[in-house]
């Protein structure tokens, strides 16, 4: 029943019960080496090199900014049972900071630490969701070696549910966790203080498979120390006890949520080293201060709450009351885990006293032997609100919002404003579902018939369509919720008929419509049991079923919130504790680390609170211009089924190859069609995006690959003007007067290749031109074509004009240098305008642009776009993201600091700047063309192969080498992918009476008269009457410019002709019916040509005597008169 809520609500918190991680766990012999490494090189899982993070002579050297902690994991293997052995120095710094090992880690918000300093110091933290535990708090051991420049050997041995914690080879205690079930990742920690960094050095990492025979299990009760531990223990220090205030012990989270991280200026944003989703900056932790225990104790929970509960040597620690919806299921479920969460070594469900109540039973490390209880009754909402002000509950259960009587009596009982922030919570998103017997023939009712059936008014179910038999009523208790949201929702002003049967239970209520063939009955979503649910809508509109996405979209009537309350200035700390684990959460990935990016990113976010407030977002980001570090981190994950639950990507290659079609991401059509973004993207846009009909991602913006900015004044200074258009002659002309100014031209950050990559890319395009650009992608050109050569060797002079370290910048380290002066141009999609903006620069006196020489009219399209993972963690949380930024608010705030413009195309104009209206004016105007830089134009096998020339004739300066290269690529690719990098453009582009050849058939010529030709050009196989499905999206792109004003009093005229294959007559007849299938297809979108006819072999385009020509002359023209 359990995975049902998952499903069903923003069910962040059952994470570990409800989606465990299936990732691949090694199964090994004991003894055998799992994982080694000896840090000779850096391995990509562990990160790009930089200034955070880099190897140096055989060691793992770490850096993190001041002030901040940098926990790094390692998710390219997963280990159960397992030796883990790590030596660890602080070269450095400040001698007191935390750092170590890394172990038993599930993901970025679910791990834990053996953290050990310079003082001679060590302890156990465990990181969950967005805040540092320590069960195991500072302790000071002889067994460590202190100062700088000291190597520690830390080792674990885990077995179960049991470490053993050695360092320098002497076992210092056995600890009791909550290890991921199906194996844990490591990795490794380091922390710099406020004043200045610390340098980390890790080296010998080694996993070994533990043997069948390790440690026994421990005693329930504290963590015992070895004696060899209790002897190297000094007895003036030991670990403080932290408060019972759950906030004396929470530190910021090194998955910190984008708003946290935005307001908190001591954790900067400084570009994540990790490829392996390295989490945010945080807050270093206070040095320790002594203490007065010599034991090593497991850090104390808050003080279990004075409150009545079962005797028999248990307590209760928490008292939850009120919605049956909550109460029956999900809130046991969900204490549950946050018992294990607090590591309980045992948890036990017991029935309470009545139905619907449940006392979970643990016992805890740190606590006594006697069991530490949470109490749940499920008796109906206003139960929660009845109990909270009597002081018979510390946190009231409802499915719908307290009302102001209740609220003013809970006040003056002291618990403060219930509507608040403070004491009303967000538990998740849920519906009430109307459920008949399995055998009722009715599919789906509106709410009028609804409130029709349940006040009594229609009582046959005959009167609604189905078979004739009186209508048998279920209904929830007035005490109930669900009953007081279907009042308000359905039956209005009318009263509920007195023949309905009431219930207090949502499954006994259920249970009962699926033995009543006549029956109908109303209950939360997570309780359809045996019966079946109904579509439902309003009066007139089409029905809906319940779903994750028309419950966030709220297409579906009868969606509702279901919430928690507690006192404001809750005296229990459980409280506190337990709201926060229950708090919904969103797992974003993507790779925007830059000032001007994470700022889009942080817009978004704050758009999505706003609508969506009370969920936690665990900004998941990882440094690397362009993905070229994210990706791979993010691939590990979705093989090891670990997904974020929506990730950042490219529509196209990128977006269906790599991820579409291995089947990582869920489909989104039923939200992009409760949104109306069918009509609200452009049609060229959703085909990246689909696949077989399906939407995958919900483009956010539209950015620009082939852009050249300037600095205007450093220009103006050597007198380069800049006009409207470049080409290539002027553009190497103003190089030349910069160098010989000793000034770099061309400002370059290619440390990832992928800009120098981006840079050949616009020269390509400006080369070869728009159908050059789809011919080389589509295999109509080849790669060796003399304009290739051309384009490279043009890049080749380029480089001349580069600035000496670029190979050691990143892209906006570039776009920095250009601000700063000390370049005058660099290439860059229209990312940059964000750091422009961030950094307060003005249009058109310290920065101007234009496009890359040779491109004007021509947009390299480069998109960023969601996807919703399959089997997302959070599925509801994430649907209601992608709801979120593909709203106009939301891509107007966005794009208003990344630089881009709206992937929508009704967002208005008004209050953008001058780049983006410029940008925005040649979206709709230009020819659109996508990059394969950015995974839009091939698959990710050519993408590498293109980068890998990139690089390489960046060495060699081998034009040959680099086009061959190429060619050998491009053969490799699938007929598919030669298909689907043509993405044309949006404007229709006519061609008014152009010249006809002398030989063109003089109806023909008649016909055409004072028409303009059209640029889009339908094809066939050979012998076939059925255009090709490139044609046919090529089609649909048409239908929807032509429905423009400005098209529509115009004729429209459909010519066919063929190839030279087979008799005259017979070509004639198969033109006709090539043009008529055209026709066919316009007339089903509401078109209807003026014209259809053919000319058989007439008029060839190609000489028929090779295979390309002939596909050439087998095509429909289309014309407008």
């Amino acid at each position: 029943m359990k995975s049902k809520f998952r499903t069903h609500v923003f069910r962040v918190w059952m994470l570990v019960a409800l989606l465990l991680s299936l990732g691949a766990w090694v199964a090994a012999r004991a003894g055998e080496v799992l994982y080694a490494d000896d840090f000779t090189n850096l391995d990509p899982t562990w990160g790009t090199p930089g200034d955070i993070i880099r190897v140096q002579d055989g060691k793992l050297v770490l850096k993190p900014a001041p002030n901040t902690s940098q926990n790094i994991l390692n998710q390219s293997q997963v280990f159960e049972d397992a030796e883990i052995t790590l030596d660890v120095t602080i070269t450095d710094g400040a001698t007191e900071v935390p750092g170590g090992l890394i172990f038993w880690a599930k993901d970025y918000s679910n791990f834990y630490c053996l953290c050990v300093n310079a003082n001679g110091r060590f302890k156990i933290s465990r990181y969950v969701t967005d805040r540092w535990l320590n069960p195991i708090n500072w302790t000071e051991t002889n067994a460590l070696n202190k100062g700088l420049g000291q190597v520690n050997r830390l080792r674990l041995v885990t077995t179960s549910h049991q470490a053993i914690i050695y360092i320098n080879d002497t076992s210092i205690l056995t600890f009791n966790g909550q290890p991921p079930r199906g194996g844990g990742c490591i990795g490794i920690s380091g922390t710099s203080a406020e004043g200045s960094p610390t340098v980390w050095q890790f080296a010998n990492l080694r996993v070994i498979a533990a043997s069948p025979g390790g440690p026994v299990a421990a005693p329930a009760g504290p963590a015992v120390p070895t004696p060899a531990a209790l002897a190297a223990a000094s007895p003036s220090q030991a670990p403080p006890v932290p408060t019972a205030s759950p906030a004396a012990s929470v530190a910021p989270s090194p998955a910190a949520t984008v708003a946290a991280a935005a307001a908190t200026p001591a954790a900067p944003a400084v570009p994540s080293p990790s490829p392996a989703a390295v989490n945010a900056a945080t807050p270093t932790e206070a040095a320790p201060g002594p203490a007065p225990a010599a034991t090593p104790v497991v850090a104390a929970s808050p003080a279990v709450a004075a409150t009545p509960g079962p005797a028999g040597g248990r307590r209760v620690a928490l008292r939850l009351h009120g919605s049956n919806t909550i109460g029956a299921e999900l809130a046991p479920a969900i204490a549950e885990e946050f018992l294990k969460h607090e590591g309980a070594i045992s948890v036990q469900r017991k029935p309470g006293l009545r139905e619907d109540e449940t006392n979970l039973d643990a016992v805890l490390p740190d606590e006594s032997a006697e069991s530490v209880v949470i109490e749940i009754q499920g008796h109906g909402s206003k139960a929660a609100f009845d109990d909270l002000a009597a002081d018979a509950c510390d946190i009231g259960m409802s499915s719908r919002r307290i009302k102001a009587e209740e609220a003013q009596r809970c006040a003056r009982a002291g618990l403060g404003d219930l509507v608040s922030a403070g004491g009303e919570h967000l538990l998740g998103l849920d519906a009430i579902v109307i459920l008949v017997h399995k055998s009722n023939p009715i599919g789906a009712l509106n709410k009028e018939q609804l409130a029709d059936i349940f006040s009594g008014k229609i009582t046959d179910w005959s009167q609604v369509g189905g078979r004739p038999g009186g209508i048998n009523l279920y209904a929830m208790g007035d005490r109930s919720g669900t009953f007081d949201t279907f009042k308000a929702l359905v039956l209005g002003s009318r009263n509920l008929s007195p023949r309905a049967l009431r219930y207090e239970s949502n499954a006994k209520l259920s249970d009962d419509v699926a033995t009543d063939n006549n029956g109908i009955g109303f209950a939360g979503m997570g309780f359809v049991r045996g019966a079946r649910a109904v579509a439902l809508g309003e009066p007139g509109a089409a029905p809906v079923m319940a779903t994750p996405f028309s419950i966030v979209s709220q297409e579906y009537p009868l969606s509702r919130q279901l919430l928690l309350y507690s006192a404001v200035e809750p005296k229990n700390p459980w409280v506190r504790k337990f709201l926060d684990f229950a708090r919904p959460k969103l797992e974003v990935f993507s790779w925007w680390t830059s000032g001007g990016e994470a700022a889009a990113l942080d817009a978004l976010v704050r758009t999505y609170q706003t609508a969506y407030p009370g969920v936690a977002v665990i900004n998941a980001t990882v440094a690397g211009g362009g993905g070229s570090a994210a990706r791979p981190v993010l691939q590990t994950r979705l093989a090891v089924n670990n997904p974020p639950d929506t990730w950042q990507t490219h529509p196209g290659w990128e977006l269906l190859g790599q991820y579409v079609t291995p089947g990582y991401c869920d489909s989104l059509s039923e939200l992009f069609r409760s949104e109306g973004w069918d009509k609200a993207f452009p049609k060229a846009l959703v085909d990246l995006v689909t696949k077989n009909g399906q939407p995958y991602a919900v483009p956010v913006g539209i950015h620009r690959g082939n852009v050249l900015w300037y600095n205007k004044k450093l220009l103006a200074q050597q007198g380069i003007t800049i006009g409207p258009k470049l080409s290539f002659d002027e553009f190497f002309a103003d190089c030349e007067k910069l160098k010989a100014a000793g000034v770099p031209a061309l400002g370059v950050g290619d440390a990832g290749i992928w800009a120098s990559a981006q840079l050949f890319e616009n020269t390509l395009l400006g080369v070869v031109g728009p159908q050059g650009w789809s011919d080389l992608f589509s295999g109509r050109r080849r790669w060796d074509d003399p304009a290739v050569k051309q384009a490279v060797e043009y890049f080749g002079r380029m480089q001349d004009y580069f600035n000496n370290d670029h190979a050691a910048l990143t892209w906006d380290q570039a776009i920095k240098r250009l601000m700063d002066g000390k370049v005058g141009f660099s290439c860059m999609g229209d990312w940059a305008d964000g750091e422009f903006i961030k950094a307060r620069l003005q249009e058109n006196v310290d920065f101007g642009w234009v496009s890359f020489p040779g491109t004007d009219g021509d947009f390299m399209l480069v998109s960023d776009s969601f996807t919703l993972a399959k089997g997302a963690p959070h599925k509801e949380s994430a649907i209601a993201w992608l709801k979120s930024i593909g709203s106009k608010d939301a891509q107007r705030t966005f794009s208003a600091q990344k630089g881009s413009i709206p992937a929508r195309t009704d967002v208005e104009r008004a209050g953008f700047d001058l780049y983006h209206q410029w940008s925005m004016t040649d979206f709709a105007e230009d020819k659109l063309l996508p990059s394969c830089v950015h995974g839009s134009a091939a698959p990710a096998s050519f993408q590498q192969a293109f980068n890998d020339a990139v690089a390489a004739y960046m060495a060699d300066r081998n034009t040959d080498n680099f086009t061959g290269a190429l060619v050998q690529a491009a053969q490799k690719m699938s007929p598919e992918a030669v298909e689907r990098v043509d993405l044309g453009g949006r404007k229709i582009e006519l061609m008014d009476s152009p010249p006809l050849p002398p030989d063109a058939p003089p109806d023909y010529a008649r016909q055409v008269q004072g028409a303009g030709k059209l640029n889009v050009t339908f094809r066939f196989s050979a012998g076939s009457r059925r255009l090709d499905e490139k044609s046919r999206r090529d089609l649909e792109r048409m239908v929807e410019i032509l429905r423009n004003p400005q098209y529509q009093r115009r004729q429209l005229l459909l010519f066919g002709f063929s190839d030279n294959k087979g008799s005259a007559r017979w070509n004639v007849a198969l033109s006709k019916d090539r043009a008529k299938e055209v026709a066919e297809l316009f007339r089903k979108h509401g078109i209807s040509p003026a014209l259809v006819t053919g000319y058989g072999m007439a008029l060839p385009v190609a000489p028929n005597d090779s295979d390309q020509g002939r596909q050439e002359n087998r095509r429909v023209e289309a014309w407008l008169r």
